[in-house]
């Protein structure tokens, strides 16, 4: 199911559907300075009973730029922890945010499983400092409202992306609605080499790049996010394929490394030491 079905679903009073989620763990890189925080969570969605009603993790504000992997992370943790997902998109007012956890209830009592609702750029309604519609405002409140819980949220995360952390309401990013936030990295150079492994040899494409050659990518590639990595290669397969061949040889990779510019570099966390 599409965002815009999620939408006229919730609209018509109809039960939301999760997602169908086809990933596994040969399908992501996690990196280092993640792992501990995602086991964290995981842990906490798969024996959510032990911490009832009141403990524990609610929602998790998934930072970063863009490309590297937020919404890939969600599914991912859907299918590690075996939880409905929910992708609603875009929040466009406060009935879609009343009647979305309405469903999302309901579908957690029916299918008596976690439930992941995944909300993408959470900073448009969520920033009281940069009101643009009067909807806005209000539609704020009724996601506090909703993440407060006049109804019971066990069971039930919400994951809210976005790439700029700095226009969130703090009333949204307090411990008990949005508290618990994790950063984003880009890849550094082992993790690139594992990005552009993931998409050379688990896909169904029927191109094919030698191992070594993706090493020396992967050091020349800093800055670089998933998305990235995967448009070099989309790059190099079709410089590859205008001659006819199947075979990607590293000139292909570096023709199509000049052709795409790193979207993250302006946002590292780190330098890496040359």
């Amino acid at each position: 199911m599409n965002k815009m079905e999620v939408r006229d679903r919730m609209k018509s009073g109809m039960k939301l559907t999760p997602l169908k989620i086809e990933i596994s763990d040969k399908d992501v890189y996690i990196h280092p300075k993640m792992q501990e925080d995602l086991e964290g969570i995981m842990g906490c969605i798969e024996r959510n009973a032990l911490f009832g009603k009141e403990m524990g993790y609610s929602g998790i504000i998934f930072e970063g730029p863009a490309g590297t992997g937020k919404t890939l992370y969600a599914k991912w943790m859907a299918y590690k922890t075996n939880s409905n997902l929910v992708d609603v998109g875009l929040i466009t007012g406060p009935d879609q945010i009343r009647d979305l956890y309405k469903g999302v209830r309901e579908l957690r009592k029916s299918q008596d499983k976690p439930v992941l609702l995944f909300i993408d750029e959470i900073d448009r309604v969520s920033n009281r400092d940069d009101i643009v519609d009067p909807s806005q405002a209000t539609t704020l409140n009724q996601l506090l409202m909703e993440l407060d819980g006049t109804e019971s949220n066990q069971g039930i995360y919400t994951l809210a992306a976005t790439n700029r952390p700095e226009k969130i309401d703090n009333a949204l990013r307090r411990p008990g609605r949005i508290g618990k936030e994790i950063y984003f990295y880009p890849p550094d150079e082992k993790g690139r080499n594992e990005v552009l492994r993931i998409h050379a040899f688990n896909k169904d494409h029927q191109f094919k790049v030698k191992d070594d050659d993706l090493k020396e990518l992967a050091k020349i590639t800093y800055g670089y996010t998933g998305a990235d990595l995967k448009g070099v290669l989309t790059e190099a397969f079709v410089k590859a394929n205008k001659d006819k061949r199947k075979d990607v040889e590293f000139q292909d990779l570096q023709y199509a490394f000049k052709k795409i510019k790193p979207s993250a570099i302006r946002d590292m966390a780190f330098k890496e030491p040359k």
